[in-house]
């Protein structure tokens, strides 16, 4: 007992022991007493704003109204905010992506070569090539609004309730089919439009009349917005009017001139969830991105002072 006494006694009384337990406490304790950094304010200066509308007036060819004015504003200090808590969490040192493009910068500028790589990432900190950069900046943001949005989730029940109380939305348009007689534009077009238009009152074939057509004689199925796509505006209300199974027209186009049969209509119908299900969710995700991004960015506006 007197052995074992003594050997306590001994090893406690070694500076080796007292430093490695006097420096396990200040870890233990460093949490408790370490101050947090003060946060600087955001300030946004008249001539940051003046930018900020010079640049959207070269972009746009106009300069911005009042309303957007305060939207470049809004988004400018939002950027500024997310950059902010990027640096704070120290994205910028730890990022791949990142870091290949400073190291680029540097390999590119640097005048010494054979320096390592952790040389130059240092140097480049040290530059402030990480706030600098607009390729950090754009890969920064993009860090911190998905680190911001990841708490979005939606369940098979929020997508369906979603669909439910939206199931307008989500209705298959009006569909159309009809066929055509094409007369392309050329000085005997009008001549050629007549013996057609006798021709289609003689029961002919309308697929042996007329001159072919890049896009063919007939269209199966189409929207109201695929017709216009392809054939231009002004056939969309004369087909969602017309009789169907008669002849009419011409209507007149940049191709020519096109005498128009409605062959079918499909009235519009309300899908099943199960058609949809992905669209749906996708929509209704984006969404609650969207309100996560602006709920976490409220959250920094109280953090960080901002002065405009």
């Amino acid at each position: 007992m007197i052995l074992i006494k003594r050997l306590f006694l001994k090893i406690v009384s070694q500076p080796l022991l007292h430093f490695i337990l006097l420096g396990g406490l200040l870890f233990v304790l460093q949490p408790i007493f370490r101050q947090p950094l003060p946060l600087v304010p955001i300030q946004i200066s008249s001539s940051a704003q003046l930018g900020l509308y010079e640049n959207w007036t070269r972009e746009t060819g106009r300069k911005p109204s009042v309303e957007e004015q305060a939207a470049l504003l809004e988004q400018h200090i939002d950027e500024e905010l997310l950059l902010r808590e990027a640096r704070r969490l120290e994205l910028h040192l730890h990022d791949s992506v990142v870091q290949e493009r400073l190291l680029r910068n540097m390999q590119f500028a640097e005048q010494a070569p054979g320096l390592d790589d952790a040389t130059l990432l240092k140097s480049a900190y040290a530059l402030g090539m990480a706030e600098a950069d607009l390729v950090v900046r754009r890969r920064l943001l993009q860090l911190m609004r998905h680190r911001l949005q990841r708490s979005a989730r939606v369940s098979e029940a929020d997508a369906l309730q979603y669909f439910e109380t939206r199931i307008g939305d989500f209705e298959q348009p009006t569909r159309y089919s009809f066929s055509q007689v094409y007369i392309p534009s050329a000085p005997d077009a009008d001549s050629q439009l007549l013996t057609a238009e006798n021709a289609l009152k003689l029961g002919q074939d309308y697929t042996e009349l007329g001159k072919p057509f890049l896009l063919g004689k007939h269209f199966e199925k189409l929207t109201a917005a695929q017709i216009k796509r392809q054939l231009g505006d002004d056939f969309v209300p004369l087909i969602a009017s017309a009789p169907q199974g008669e002849w009419f027209g011409p209507i007149t186009s940049i191709y020519g001139k096109h005498l128009i049969r409605v062959d079918a209509v499909e009235a519009p119908r309300a899908p099943s969830f199960s058609t949809v299900r992905s669209r749906v969710t996708a929509e209704l995700y984006a969404q609650r991105e969207d309100a996560a991004l602006r709920a976490n960015l409220d959250l920094l506006r109280n953090r960080y002072p901002v002065h405009v």
